[in-house]
């Protein structure tokens, strides 16, 4: 199954197979659309939720520091334990979110910003699509007209053609004549 949006929308009359195939492509892209931008919402929420945990983890330190009976001896070393702990979770959080954002986020916003282009050029393809097809209704119903008028009015058609067609050869062969001299 070949998606070219973009020849289809210029090669002429379209069968139902191909409007059937048409959708299922645009489908297929809309659900993957869908999937890209939740998956990117789920990181970044991720991301925060991380970022949250370290700041009520250094909070909850902040409040063992403060409290008068952490100032013992047997827990004075655990807190300070507990803080070098909290100051390494945090630098590790920090380097898992900026490898995070240079790895997944911005490569997938970035990816993300292709299906706006894709949206725009099937939007133009459709109303390529249903200007050809104004015409083409246009054109029959022009066809139609002649028809009914007959062969009189056909005759004239080609009639008009050849002199066209002659007009320009003799134009033609006059300006290469003249040039001759």
């Amino acid at each position: 199954m070949s998606w070219s949006v973009f020849k289809k929308a210029f090669s002429g009359r379209r069968s139902k197979m191909e409007d059937l195939e048409f959708e299922q492509q645009v489908n297929q892209l809309n659900q993957a659309q869908a999937l890209c931008k939740r998956v990117y919402k789920d990181m970044r929420k991720c991301c925060d939720a991380e970022t949250a945990q370290v700041k009520a983890q250094q909070k909850m330190l902040v409040g063992l520091r403060s409290c008068p009976l952490t100032r013992s001896e047997p827990l004075k070393h655990t807190v300070e334990v507990f803080s070098a702990v909290m100051a390494e979770l945090q630098s590790s959080c920090k380097l898992f979110k900026s490898e995070i954002d240079a790895s997944f986020t911005d490569p997938m916003r970035r990816f993300y910003n292709v299906y706006r282009h894709l949206d725009f050029h099937c939007k133009q393809r459709e109303t390529k699509l249903q200007e050809y097809e104004k015409q083409q209704s246009r054109l029959d119903k022009l066809e139609r007209k002649m028809n009914q008028q007959g062969q009189g009015a056909s005759q004239t058609k080609l009639d008009l053609v050849s002199h066209t067609h002659t007009t320009h050869t003799t134009c033609t062969t006059h300006t290469r004549r003249l040039k001759e001299l």
